[in-house]
């Protein structure tokens, strides 16, 4: 089974993930994202809900880092990430402190048609 599915739609990256997702699988879904032909502005919808989170807390520094390293050449990163897990929630919410700069506007939904519209306001 994948461990995550990644396409674009109506200017949106869905991204949906499956299953664990501990540090490799966001690495490895970052490289895919690189891959693809996008605008130096860039929407993504992070679909958690059919996911477990198997992060630490320890480890979103580094995860932080391999996000900058991956969209360093965006200039606009807008980020819905959705989940009903409180883990999840919690591990999304320190990330997104630690990701606190202008380049992102990271947001938390529990239903991903509101991240939805949000991501094309």
């Amino acid at each position: 089974m994948n461990v995550f599915s990644l396409e674009e739609k109506m200017g949106i990256i869905h991204a949906s993930f499956y299953g664990k997702t501990p540090l490799s699988v966001f690495e490895e879904y970052l490289q895919h994202l690189k891959k693809m032909e996008l605008s130096s502005k860039i929407k993504i919808l992070h679909d958690h809900q059919q996911s477990t989170p198997v992060l630490k807390p320890t480890e979103l520094d580094s995860l932080a880092e391999i996000y900058n390293r991956y969209l360093a050449e965006f200039k606009e990163i807008k980020l819905a990430y959705v989940s009903s897990d409180p883990l999840g929630i919690a591990l999304a919410m320190l990330l997104k402190d630690i990701m606190k700069t202008p380049k992102y506007n990271i947001k938390i939904f529990s239903e991903k048609e509101i991240a939805i519209k949000w991501l094309n306001t």
